[in-house]
C-alpha cells in the first residue's frame, strides 16, 4: 500500500469506526480489532510499519516532524488541529479527521493520472 493509500484508508476507518481513534493513542495498532490509534499509528497500521515512535513515522511516511504533518492539516482545515481536537475532553469529530486526512493526501499525494495518450 503506498502512502496516499495508507492516509486514504486510515480516514474511511476513523469515519466508519470512531470508537478506534483516540489522538493521545501514539501506537501503531497490529489489527483493527479494537485497539485505538492515533492519526499516526492507524496511517503507519495500514502503510505496514512496525511499531515505533509517531516521530519516527511521520519521518519515514512523510519526511516531516509529527508537529508540522498536524499544522499542515490544520491550515488545510481551516482550524487549529491541535487545540480542536478535542470536545469535552474526548476526541474530536472523527468526521473532521478524516476530512482532513483526504486533504492532506489530495494535497501532497495526489492521484497519478492514468490517461493514456495515443
Amino acid at each position: 500500500m503506498n502512502t496516499r493509500q495508507a492516509i486514504l484508508a486510515a480516514a474511511d476507518l476513523i469515519e466508519a469506526e470512531p470508537h478506534l481513534y483516540e489522538f493521545i493513542q501514539t501506537t501503531v495498532p497490529e489489527n483493527t480489532c479494537g485497539t485505538p490509534a492515533c492519526v499516526l499509528g492507524w496511517i503507519a497500521h495500514f502503510a505496514g510499519l512496525p511499531q515505533q515512535s509517531m516521530e519516527e513515522v511521520s519521518h519515514l511516511l512523510f519526511n516531516i516532524d509529527q508537529t508540522e504533518f498536524y499544522t499542515r492539516i490544520s491550515t488545510l482545515l481551516g482550524t487549529d488541529y491541535w487545540c480542536a481536537y478535542t470536545v469535552d475532553g474526548h476526541d474530536g469529530d472523527p468526521k473532521l479527521t478524516a476530512k482532513g486526512l483526504r486533504l492532506y493526501a489530495d494535497k501532497y499525494y495526489p492521484e497519478e493520472e492514468t490517461t493514456c495518450r495515443h
